[in-house]
């Protein structure tokens, strides 16, 4: 009888554990990219409430896989989450509200709620809004903006998107960052146990690889001194973790993530 009851309630773990792990949502591009060969309008500095800075809009849109609604909650990894000179991240838009710059969710990074989250891609597309809106204006000097968040359920789903901007569209080096299906980066095996081989074409001039966890904090950096990189990652713990690939000069070139086993 003892042994019947330990191999329910092991199984009722097992199932558990199973369930909350499981996919509940995903994003139409876990990467979203865009640029601007001229970027936004010159605006006065600093911003005031109210004022209507010109901005770019990169629209998103997240998607229930379940069959039930819920709430999602999210966190901008300020780690992770640059802007050039002159440059700002003017808001954030979920199926909620959109927040205004310079406050708390950008500041500090504090986490937000979304409205309830219906299921399936039939839901209404305003349900289902997930947006940036980027201010690089053409009186400021060119570069890249990064703005990477955590979303996630309470006792769920925990993933990652990234926005990316950049001014001009084929600037001086990389002409482009690369797409998560791009063969010049590569991760293998993924998920991975204890080595991760990360290949970035000699083309590329990568410099240096960084690891970081799902909440942004770093856990490793290396140098890059060969296309294929063999990095230990038997020490990590399991889960989801963000490679930042950078060139000889400290710009971006990619981000992918990987699953420690």
């Amino acid at each position: 009888m003892v042994k019947t009851l330990s191999l329910i309630f092991g199984l009722g773990l097992m199932i558990l554990s199973f369930a909350s792990s499981a996919q509940q949502f995903k994003f139409e591009k876990d990467t979203l990219f865009m640029c601007d060969n001229v970027g936004t309008l010159p605006h006065p500095y600093p911003y005031n409430v109210g004022d209507n800075w010109d901005s770019k809009d990169m629209h998103n849109s997240i998607t229930n896989l379940t069959n039930d609604t819920f709430v999602y909650k999210w966190q901008v990894i300020l780690s992770q989450t640059t802007v050039p000179e002159g440059w700002t991240w003017y808001g954030l838009c979920d199926n909620y509200l959109c927040r205004s710059p310079f406050t708390s969710w950008i500041n500090t990074g504090t986490v937000e709620n979304s409205s309830p989250l219906p299921p399936g891609t039939l839901a209404p597309e305003l349900t289902r809004t997930f947006k940036a809106l980027i201010c690089a204006p053409s009186d400021k000097p060119d570069g890249t903006a990064v703005m990477r968040i955590r979303v996630f359920v309470e006792n769920g789903q925990s993933d990652t998107v990234t926005f990316m901007f950049k001014k001009p569209c084929d600037p001086t080096g990389i002409k482009d960052l690369l797409t998560a299906n791009d063969s010049r980066v590569t991760l293998s095996p993924n998920p991975a146990s204890n080595t991760l081989k990360i290949y970035a074409d000699k083309e590329l001039n990568a410099g240096k690889i960084y690891v970081f966890n799902i909440l942004g904090r770093r856990q490793m950096a290396i140098p890059v001194n060969s296309e294929t990189v063999a990095v230990d990652i038997s020490a990590l713990s399991p889960g989801m973790y963000i490679v930042r690939i950078e060139g000889k000069n400290g710009q971006l070139i990619t981000t992918r993530k990987f699953v420690k086993n």
